[in-house]
């Protein structure tokens, strides 16, 4: 979280209830089963805001951010998680053995590419990528190169 801040980068996090916020525990600092509160963290050196919702705390260097708005950003959370799930094993970004920083980028970006393809064509049949993938797997390979060459133009 330092470096993130340091970066200047905006983060929503969720945090457990033992960590040490001015120095008392966070299931201690709260009373209510709602609440916010701005402080320090124990070995942070940036101002958090901490949010409770029920059992749960999240933590934000935003400062300016309304309880809402940092439940929503950390909810985006799962979905990014989801995406990297699927990129890794099925997409190839799990291995890649590209020498060149301009070979790298090229193959996440073809995986990227191609996980966009796939979610839309299982969004059109109205299943997940997993349910899709049966059907993915027994389709024609298909001899238009079309969608390379629009894709080798931005680069």
């Amino acid at each position: 979280m330092n470096l993130l801040d340091s970066f200047g980068w905006r983060y929503v996090t969720k945090a457990k209830k033992n960590r040490l916020f001015e120095k008392v525990r966070l299931d201690k600092t709260f009373r209510c089963r709602f609440g916010r509160k701005c402080g320090n963290l124990r070995r942070i050196r940036h101002t958090l805001l901490i949010v409770k919702n029920d059992k749960k705390y999240y933590l934000t260097n935003d400062l300016s951010l309304s309880s809402a708005e940092v439940k929503r950003i950390y909810r985006t959370r799962q979905q990014i998680e989801e995406v990297f799930r699927l990129l890794k094993p099925e997409f190839g970004w799990r291995r890649c053995r590209a020498a060149s920083i301009e070979s790298q980028k090229a193959h996440l970006h073809l995986g990227l590419y191609a996980f966009c393809l796939v979610q839309s064509k299982a969004i059109e049949k109205q299943q997940t990528i997993y349910a899709f993938k049966p059907d993915l797997l027994r389709a024609a390979i298909p001899t238009q190169t079309q969608f390379v060459q629009n894709f080798t133009a931005f680069t």
